[in-house]
């Protein structure tokens, strides 16, 4: 979210550090660099004009978001790596997190 948020608003400096932390974290689980950062930006582009189209309740469009997001890391990560029962139940656990957070905070 933040990397839309920074997008949207136009906020090049929190820009570059978003994609500063998706490099690192890219660095830590393995991924290609920028992979998480590129993947952001195609569904900014891509994903979320069609999403906006779709549904007219806009509050549930930043959830959508989230989830499709997750959907690709998962599917970077099968990619790079095995795909277990751990993986599909921390990548949920981490899913309905932010979405609490999310809900609650912001």
């Amino acid at each position: 979210m933040a990397f839309f948020t920074c997008l949207k608003k136009r906020y090049h400096y929190s820009l570059m550090l978003v994609i500063i932390t998706l490099t690192l974290i890219e660095l830590n689980n393995g991924f290609k660099i920028f992979s998480l950062s590129l993947l952001s930006a195609f569904i900014y582009i891509f994903i979320t004009p069609y999403i906006k189209r779709i549904l007219t309740f806009s509050s549930l469009n930043s959830y959508i978001y989230m989830a499709v997001f997750y959907l690709g890391v998962y599917i970077m990560w099968s990619f790079n790596n095995e795909v277990n029962f751990q993986l599909n139940y921390t990548l949920i656990i981490n899913l309905l997190i932010d979405f609490v957070i999310f809900g609650v905070f912001i």
